[in-house]
């Protein structure tokens, strides 16, 4: 078992969306202050899986966007699971019955250029460099084209990272580089293949597949309950950990800490595929200690919610 501390282990995943199994890999934190746990599942995420989708793109905006949306549609088309409708098409009104599944994409793309410079050496032994990583970024919104639930947000992101030595530091320098560099990158389409790389990026999120997720469980000296459902949920006992959080909840119903066993029982509810008792649990800790991750958790869970709906109809996911 590894041993981290919790500044180290600060891993963020919004969104997100899918199935967290029962057996996870736990990871203690010590040597901190905090008393809490993060506990990392694997997780199905993912819209697209055994029958072709239906993509409107509306309301992608940003850098280079036209460029953008024209990549968009064509790699999107490229790919076996979409059927992708020309740019700027908005969804008819669809049976929400219907057997043809449908998605709303938007979002913004931006690029953007981060420069540092650094010295090797000493003497004649000294060099200097520019580093350069050129990003391009894709924040973006999947909605279900006929309810309009959300099923997936977030950022996808492609970086090129190039090293140049003894650079030209003067401003005319530096402007002379900047113009020879635009120039032969676009006779040279890399900022297409940039852009590309997103999109690409993008289009894999959406096909149905196994990713890994950081969840915290919280511990508290004056819970003494709390702490043992926490030992027990890390021996992957998840049954045994609600039932024992949901005594707590009973023998300590007016402790000062009881939004912490709340958030305990509803990512240990989480964790047993029961999500609408997780919400539940939830929504409950967010109203007694109205906290930013108590807040992005619910937020997940309610997505996730749909999702299920979404992935068993749709793309052939099975859930527990």
């Amino acid at each position: 078992m590894n041993l981290k501390c919790d500044r180290e282990m600060k891993h963020s995943t919004k969104n997100l969306l899918s199935r967290i199994l029962a057996s996870a890999l736990f990871f203690i934190i010590a040597g901190c202050s905090s008393a809490s746990y993060l506990v990392q599942t694997s997780w199905t995420a993912g819209v697209a899986g055994h029958q072709p989708i239906r993509v409107y793109l509306v309301e992608v905006n940003g850098t280079a966007q036209d460029a953008f949306r024209k990549e968009l549609v064509d790699l999107f088309s490229e790919n076996g699971h979409f059927i992708v409708s020309p740019y700027g098409t908005q969804p008819s009104s669809l049976d929400t019955n219907s057997p043809q599944p449908a998605i709303i994409v938007s979002g913004h793309h931006e690029t953007r250029e981060e420069t540092r410079t650094y010295t090797t050496g000493e003497g004649k032994d000294e060099k200097n460099y520019r580093e350069t990583n050129d990003l391009n970024s894709f924040e973006y919104e999947v909605r279900d084209a006929a309810k309009g639930e959300m099923l997936d947000a977030g950022v996808v992101t492609h970086s090129d990272v190039y090293t140049e030595e003894n650079p030209n530091t003067s401003f005319f320098g530096s402007l002379v580089n900047s113009v020879v560099k635009s120039t032969a990158e676009a006779l040279v389409g890399i900022e297409s293949a940039r852009r590309k790389g997103t999109i690409k990026s993008f289009i894999d999120r959406l096909v149905v597949h196994r990713e890994y997720r950081f969840i915290e469980l919280i511990r508290d000296g004056e819970l003494p309950g709390l702490n043992d459902a926490v030992a027990v949920a890390m021996k992957g006992n998840w049954e045994g950990a609600v039932k024992k959080l949901q005594e707590v909840t009973e023998n300590d119903s007016n402790h000062v800490s009881l939004h912490k066993v709340y958030y305990d029982l509803g990512i240990a509810y989480e964790c047993s595929g029961l999500f609408e008792r997780a919400l539940v649990s939830l929504r409950v800790a967010q109203e007694l200690s109205p906290l930013q991750k108590y807040q992005d958790e619910l937020e997940w869970c309610e997505q996730r919610v749909m999702l299920i709906e979404w992935q068993e109809r749709y793309a052939g996911v099975s859930q527990p």
